[in-house]
């Protein structure tokens, strides 16, 4: 248990962790002062809260993969199914033919072997996380705006939460099951080729 202590401090004080810090702040920052300024039961509010968010959320940075719970980073069997099921895949080739991805600087499957699989994973494990880390935090807004009576404002950040956050994380968790079907086939044939996902 010792030898981990050090390793968790370094990370903790890594500039990765202060910038993860640093987004939750100015999320909390942005809400209230939203808030106080806009107002809840403006009709600008959700608007601006969610564009507030994603933008937050885009100073974030990468989260080190030691502070990633497992159960975010493992996909059943089932997943691929699932996804399918709500038309994910199809959502993803509309976006893939737009340039969605070549906008925002993705790899897509242009990688190859085991590096492209392992650039792939990271690149949708954490786009994951920003994205279901601005989903729960539509979802605590909803709450208080519900209190206040706020029911337009209320609607339209929940409705934005799932199609800016909760979409893009199904999305993502789609790819990474592809990406742990790839790298079990693969090592069930010993190669290092994933032309076939």
């Amino acid at each position: 248990m010792r030898r981990a202590e050090p390793r968790f401090a370094a990370l903790f004080y890594s500039q990765t962790m202060l910038r993860v810090v640093a987004s939750a702040v100015l999320s909390v920052l942005f809400v209230v002062s939203a808030w106080l300024v806009i107002g809840p039961h403006h009709p600008v509010f959700p608007w601006a809260f969610s564009a507030g968010v994603f933008g937050i959320l885009g100073v974030m940075g990468p989260v080190p993969e030691a502070v990633i719970p497992r159960w975010v980073t493992t996909t059943s069997q089932r997943t691929i199914p699932r996804a399918r099921l709500f038309g994910i895949p199809s959502t993803l080739r509309v976006l893939d033919r737009v340039g969605w991805n070549r906008a925002l600087g993705r790899r897509g499957n242009s990688g190859r072997g085991r590096a492209g699989l392992v650039g792939i994973r990271a690149d949708a494990m954490q786009s994951q996380i920003a994205h279901g880390v601005g989903a729960g935090i539509h979802a605590l807004v909803a709450i208080p705006l519900v209190f206040v009576s706020a029911w337009s404002s209320a609607v339209i950040v929940v409705v934005l939460g799932v199609l800016v956050h909760l979409l893009p994380v199904a999305m993502q968790r789609y790819v990474l099951a592809r990406v742990d079907r790839v790298a079990r086939v693969t090592q069930g044939r010993g190669a290092g080729d994933t032309r076939d996902w």
